[in-house]
């Protein structure tokens, strides 16, 4: 199993390191692999001084908190079954860490095991645990997850090519999850979809939102311009949102049952907004503020909205 593992982990590898990582839904798929008959030795062993040498990982049930952060020299991991925890930090500052793979023993990875890792494409065996998933929204991180392994049986693994997102695809960037609605060579833009946390509980603890002038995937920057219908509806502690320069439209029921949301600062000067419901069931002290140069226009946009006319003022 370890050499089939290290050799589609090999495969990735050479991939991103000629392209940028990019989200689950970008993956296309190349030429199967066949894996060799499963292997298990009570070892660790990497080589210091070479990007080429995987990393293995066995004989301990934890990788210690900060274990080999900052080794600049790792590109591979293989985690064997039988480790149950990634320590926090434990890979933080390895940047030129491109493939992990992680077994269905591991039920916790610790708070930016792998921080600043930005080309990192992490592999999970099917089966592990839905808190380990969370873990790698939480992080941010691009992740797939493969079949489940058996001891003695023959595997099939499909490795994956790594792009750029694409139009139609999904990209996390600062807790937000963006799709990606225009691609040239001159123009990228996305629109905000929703938060990218996991968990409706990690949602509910979110008290502010910053919709960007831009943001960078990929190393690619895109400017956002819309914010998706029902993007931010019933975030229960949601106080206050700014909305970047470039956004061109708001979708219905974006900020919908977000009771506590008092304070929205629009910076953009020219933005439509869809339906009469994106303000519904939020604090009755909500204020929208707006660029004094456009406040008589937004003001009858956003009345439109639902909005009564006093409740928007100049930023």
């Amino acid at each position: 199993m370890r050499k089939q593992i290290i050799g589609l982990l090999a495969g990735v590898t050479l991939l991103a390191m000629g392209a940028a990582v990019g989200s689950a839904a970008d993956a296309d798929v190349s030429q199967p692999v066949q894996s060799a008959q499963p292997s298990a030795s009570p070892t660790q062993t990497a080589s210091p001084n070479s990007t080429q040498e995987p990393l293995i990982i066995n004989g301990t049930t934890k990788v210690a908190d900060k274990a080999y952060a900052g080794r600049k020299d790792l590109c591979v991991v293989v985690i064997e079954s039988g480790v149950t925890e990634i320590g926090a930090n434990a890979f933080d500052g390895c940047i030129n860490l491109h493939a992990v793979y992680i077994p269905k023993s591991v039920t916790k990875v610790g708070k930016k095991a792998f921080n600043q890792c930005p080309n990192l494409l992490v592999l999970m065996e099917s089966g592990i645990a839905q808190s380990v998933v969370d873990e790698m929204y939480q992080q941010e991180l691009q992740f797939r997850v493969g079949p489940t392994y058996k001891a003695g049986e023959k595997l099939v693994i499909n490795p994956y090519r790594i792009n750029y997102p694409q139009v139609g695809r999904y990209w996390s960037a600062n807790n937000i999850r963006y799709k990606v609605v225009k691609k040239t060579d001159t123009e990228r833009e996305v629109v905000a979809m929703n938060l990218s946390y996991a968990k409706k509980s990690d949602k509910n603890k979110v008290k502010k939102v910053v919709i960007p002038n831009t943001v960078s995937l990929a190393g690619k920057t895109y400017r956002v311009v819309g914010v998706n219908k029902n993007a931010f509806k019933g975030l229960k502690n949601l106080t206050t949102v700014t909305i970047g320069k470039n956004v061109r439209n708001i979708g219905a029921k974006a900020f919908y049952g977000c009771k506590k949301l008092k304070t929205v600062k629009i910076q953009t000067k020219k933005c439509t907004f869809s339906g009469k419901s994106i303000w519904k069931k939020t604090s009755k002290k909500l204020v929208v503020k707006v660029p004094k140069s456009a406040l008589k226009k937004m003001r009858k946009q956003l009345k439109k909205s639902g909005l009564k006319a006093k409740a928007v003022k100049a930023a």
